[in-house]
């Protein structure tokens, strides 16, 4: 919606206004990704604050699919992307706490996940993060993909973005 409005494109961001108005009503919270969206939320969309979360996003504007983008995957896996380069320490702990939280997150949302690991990744990080997706038996349900020149179709096809963080803010 945010991003049609912005571009003028008054049709679809009726349609899409119309159709967020009514996922906005059942949503018990709602996450925004900058001050901006949030604001507009509550201006535009009327959504209370008390639901509503602000986390700033965390991937620079320039890997973001810079139109809309057709999935390539057509399959019932939840794609779960995690973007950050690995060899930071706050980075791989993020990762090792998902590792960690995965087989937690598989039985909540009772479908098939997929979490993709992307990011600038050393031997010993794979190895850290091997051993650990070892250790919960998870190998199924986890990918890492290591450094991505263009990350922006894997990005496309995510259904949701993770970037936990304990240290810092924004994934580096």
């Amino acid at each position: 919606y945010e991003r049609e409005h912005r571009r003028g494109n008054t049709i679809l961001s009726f349609l899409l206004k119309i159709f967020t108005k009514i996922q906005l009503k059942t949503a018990n919270f709602i996450i925004s990704i900058s001050d901006e969206m949030t604001k507009m939320l509550i201006t535009d969309l009327n959504v209370t604050k008390e639901r509503l979360f602000t986390i700033v996003h965390t991937i620079p504007h320039e890997l973001l699919p810079q139109q809309h983008c057709e999935k390539t995957t057509r399959d019932n896996i939840v794609r779960m992307v995690f973007f950050g380069s690995l060899t930071m320490r706050q980075n791989l702990e993020a990762a090792l706490f998902l590792i960690n939280t995965l087989s937690f997150i598989t039985r909540r949302i009772n479908k098939p996940v997929k979490l993709l690991l992307i990011g600038a990744i050393s031997e010993n990080e794979i190895k850290t993060l091997t051993r650990m997706i070892s250790l919960y038996n998870v190998e199924k349900y986890i990918e890492i993909l290591g450094y991505v020149e263009d990350p922006s179709q894997v990005l496309c096809n995510a259904d949701i973005f993770l970037a936990p963080m304990f240290t810092m803010s924004g994934v580096s």
